[in-house]
């Protein structure tokens, strides 16, 4: 019904594609360099699970066919292929990097968290509205990155003589 209920509109894709702000600039809130390596090692480890899984068991988008596609939306379709909806990389990274945000700043002022909550909750409509995931590519893509970020903040991924997290190292 969601699916249903978003139709397609490329404009949308401009919203789509914002995720790379938040993705490039919200890592930018660590205090020190263990947080830096663990945002890295959740965030590689989610692209490679979601990647093995398009290889062995690719899923088309939903997207249809656009024979005049130009501008930002052209481009997208130039760059990313049919066969990786599920789960999505996008939501996925967009719930990664928020999950971390949150973890290494905590809570952040209150309009600048709606801003952002709003802001997300814009792209992973986007999502739809372009056809590049179905709804249940979300759930699984936020799912998955839901894994990552407590695996990577468990004891397994501590150093050994981890200190204090004040300050880069």
């Amino acid at each position: 019904a969601v699916d249903h209920l978003a139709g397609f509109d490329p404009g949308w894709v401009w919203v789509y594609q914002s995720v790379y702000l938040l993705t490039a600039t919200l890592p930018w809130l660590a205090v020190s360099r263990e947080q830096l390596r663990k945002y890295v090692i959740g965030f590689a480890g989610l692209a490679g699970v979601c990647f093995v899984v398009y290889l062995l068991y690719p899923i088309r988008v939903p997207r249809p066919a656009v024979e005049s596609a130009s501008g930002m939306y052209a481009i997208l379709l130039l760059y990313d292929g049919p066969y990786n909806a599920f789960p999505s990389l996008h939501a996925g990274f967009l719930y990664y990097t928020f999950a971390f945000a949150w973890r290494v700043y905590g809570s952040l002022r209150a309009w600048i968290g709606l801003g952002l909550v709003i802001w997300a909750l814009l792209i992973l409509w986007s999502t739809l509205a372009t056809k590049e995931h179905y709804f249940v590519d979300l759930v699984a893509g936020i799912a998955l990155a839901a894994v990552f970020d407590v695996a990577v903040w468990s004891r397994i991924f501590r150093r050994t003589g981890e200190k204090s997290q004040a300050g880069l190292r």
